[in-house]
C-alpha cells in the first residue's frame, strides 16, 4: 500500500483484462482509452465494474482532439471519474496540434476545467479542407 493512487490500463483493450486488473486490485485509477480500446460501449462496461469495486475510472486519452472529445464525453457519462488525463506537452504537443483537424480547438479553462463539447455528435467539427488536402485516395 501506498500513499499515492497507482494509476494504468491505458494500453489495456478488453473488457476481461479489466476484470483480472480488478480481482487482483492492480490500480486505484482505471485509464481505458476511449479511441483504442472498444468505444463507448467498453468504457462504459468497464467504469461500472470499476465504480461496483469503489475505483476512480478516468478515461485515457493520449492521441488528438476527436480523442480528446470522445474522453471528456465518456467522463460526463460515469459517476466516478473526477478528473481527466489529456495530452497537453508544450512545445511539441500543445492544444493546437493536438486539435489541427478540428475547425476549433478544446481549449482549458483558466480554472483548469475543459468543458465537454456540446454541439451535435462528439460536440466538435473536423476541418474538412485540412483533411482533403491529406487524404490520398487509391483506385
Amino acid at each position: 500500500m501506498t500513499a499515492y493512487n497507482i494509476a494504468g490500463g491505458e494500453l489495456n483493450a478488453q473488457v476481461h483484462e479489466y476484470r483480472e486488473l480488478l480481482k487482483h486490485g492492480c490500480f486505484d485509477i482505471y485509464q481505458m482509452d476511449v479511441v483504442l480500446s472498444g468505444g463507448f460501449v467498453q468504457n462504459r462496461k468497464v467504469a461500472a465494474m470499476v465504480e461496483a469495486e469503489n475505483k476512480i475510472y478516468t478515461p485515457h486519452t493520449w492521441t488528438h482532439g476527436m480523442g480528446l472529445a470522445a474522453a471528456l464525453h465518456m467522463a460526463g457519462a460515469v459517476s466516478n471519474c473526477p478528473f481527466i488525463e489529456y495530452c497537453y506537452d508544450p512545445p511539441h504537443w500543445n492544444y493546437t496540434v493536438r486539435d489541427l483537424m478540428l475547425t476549433e480547438p478544446l481549449k482549458v479553462e483558466q480554472d483548469g476545467y475543459i468543458n465537454v463539447p456540446d454541439k451535435p455528435g462528439l460536440g466538435v467539427e473536423l476541418n474538412h479542407e485540412l483533411l482533403d488536402r491529406y487524404t490520398v485516395l487509391r483506385k
